[in-house]
């Protein structure tokens, strides 16, 4: 995973606002402890989505993990829209400056290999090219490149932290079509969080069912969690990690992280006052 570094100024945080994305992007960037996720993986079940751990049992990461650690909202429309699309002009006028050169285009857009075998053009737009685009950032008069730049930030902070994919250096363009309205007159609402919680729990599945739990593209906010030095033989971060796991009990977990005096401090407005939400169930009859 990398760090978003695009610069933010005041006329974008206005945007990021209108968004829902501001608290998000001031928590900064944390760095991963590969060996905590790896380890916690061997214990993800795809059939539940839930950690199984021997003398624990089921634990799971919910939207009020999401809500309170990212500060991102969980109600919402929900974020899905076309994924495939022709026309790489069309996607670049809403993140790269005006009058960019068709050629220049075309090196910061590519298409993903695997979907050209499917018959599809999903196109992904490059890290290090964005920010070459970019690099004298969004100015403060012109409105349209403002707009621009605020798509162009917040892609590159969901390629890099919000969705995060094994590539590592690129981001799929779909996400361009939610972000094309960045003024709070006609802006939509949309649940970042249940789709950064969904984005989770799909990259545990495919990292279980298809890699043996090699590759998680894990969002930051794993990386609360932390493994501890001790005494003892040199073993591996993942072997120690996986050991802490399997001899966790219940007196070593903090069942109610949240108190209500932190939540009125930490989380933004609307997430406390989507807090009745977290534990919604569905009732089969």
């Amino acid at each position: 995973m990398h760090k978003a570094k695009m610069i933010r100024t005041e006329e974008v945080d206005q945007r990021l606002v209108t968004l829902d994305l501001i608290h998000f992007v001031e928590l900064g960037h944390m760095p991963l402890d590969r060996s905590m996720i790896q380890g916690l993986a061997m214990f993800w079940r795809p059939e539940t989505h839930t950690f199984h751990f021997p003398r624990v049992g089921e634990m799971t990461v919910t939207l009020e993990d999401v809500a309170f650690i990212f500060g991102l909202p969980t109600t919402g429309r929900p974020v899905t829209g076309r994924t495939d699309y022709d026309d790489v002009q069309k996607l670049a006028d809403f993140a790269l400056p005006r009058d960019t050169l068709m050629e220049d285009v075309l090196d910061c857009f590519r298409e993903r290999a695997t979907d050209r075998r499917a018959g599809r053009k999903l196109h992904a737009v490059q890290f290090g090219k964005l920010r070459d685009m970019w690099a004298q950032g969004p100015g403060s008069e012109d409105a349209d490149r403002i707009d621009r730049y605020t798509r162009a930030l917040v892609l590159e902070l969901m390629g890099c932290e919000m969705f995060p994919d094994t590539t590592g250096d690129s981001v799929t363009c779909f996400y361009l079509e939610l972000l094309r309205d960045v003024h709070a007159s006609d802006s939509v609402r949309y649940n970042w969080g249940a789709a950064t919680l969904a984005m989770l729990y799909r990259g545990l599945d495919l990292a279980v069912l298809a890699n043996g739990a090699q590759k998680v593209p894990a969002p930051q906010w794993t990386t609360r969690l932390r493994s501890k030095k001790v005494k003892g033989p040199v073993r591996s971060g993942i072997e120690y990690a996986r050991d802490v796991l399997m001899k966790m009990e219940h007196a070593h977990v903090v069942w109610q992280p949240y108190e209500d005096e932190l939540r009125q401090v930490v989380m933004p407005p609307y997430a406390r006052y989507e807090q009745r939400y977290y534990r919604l169930r569905y009732i089969c009859r």
